[in-house]
């Protein structure tokens, strides 16, 4: 079964999807192009500036701190560990590395109410 599936499209709608568990979605281009409407700037760069993104935040060092207009992102290291099998013995485990994880606290602007 899909995740989510379109939804014909009323008025004021278009680009928004009804996704799982029957909450509306904005798509990724509709997302784009209200941006770029809202800034001023061609959707082209702002599609440059989001695939960019990403990158520009995995190159932040262990524990630093990122403010935004969305929010601080944050950086930390997780512990490596053994994972198990639900039904399985100790020594069945799994070993998984440590990673670097970015968090996002979202800034007043993002949080409803």
């Amino acid at each position: 079964m899909p995740r989510h599936r379109t939804i014909i499209e009323p008025k004021g709608m278009v680009g928004e999807s009804l996704g799982l568990y029957g909450r509306v979605q904005m798509r990724y281009d509709f997302l784009i192009q209200k941006i770029a409407r809202f800034s001023g700037v061609p959707a082209e760069q702002v599609r440059a500036v989001m695939f960019c993104l990403p990158d520009a935040l995995l190159s932040l060092e262990e524990d630093d701190s990122v403010r935004t207009p969305l929010g601080v992102f944050r950086t930390h290291r997780t512990k490596s560990r053994v994972v198990v099998p639900p039904m399985g013995r100790p020594e069945d485990g799994v070993v998984v590395p440590s990673s670097l994880v970015i968090r996002l606290k979202g800034g007043v602007r993002l949080r409803k109410g």
